[in-house]
């Protein structure tokens, strides 16, 4: 990663948002994203509980709540985070730990 932000240092500025997700060499790109996220959704009928990678969850979270990826810059992430979306509410639960603890 360092020697992609050496060669590519205008995609890690913080006002660059994810262009350096939608430049990477071979990558799958926002607009493909966002159309294969657009889709899932489309043919989601009931609540459902998703495992995803962050972008990915900033994308369906995104459209969920707006119907555009707007929100990708916006919207929380994290490792290990629940993040539920209900009808345009969107509400993240950040301490969620790896394990269960036992009390002593």
């Amino acid at each position: 990663m360092d020697d992609i932000r050496r060669a590519h240092p205008q995609h890690f500025e913080p006002e660059a948002g994810f262009s350096w997700m939608d430049n990477a060499p071979g990558g799958e790109g926002l607009a493909a994203l966002k159309t294969r996220c657009a889709a899932f959704l489309a043919e989601l009928q009931r609540p459902a509980i998703l495992v995803t990678h962050g972008i990915t969850s900033r994308m369906l979270r995104s459209l969920a709540l707006c119907g555009a990826p707007d929100l990708l810059d916006e919207l929380p992430g994290g490792q290990g985070v629940i993040h539920a979306v209900r009808g345009k509410a969107h509400h993240s639960l950040n301490e969620v730990s790896a394990a269960p603890t036992r009390p002593s």
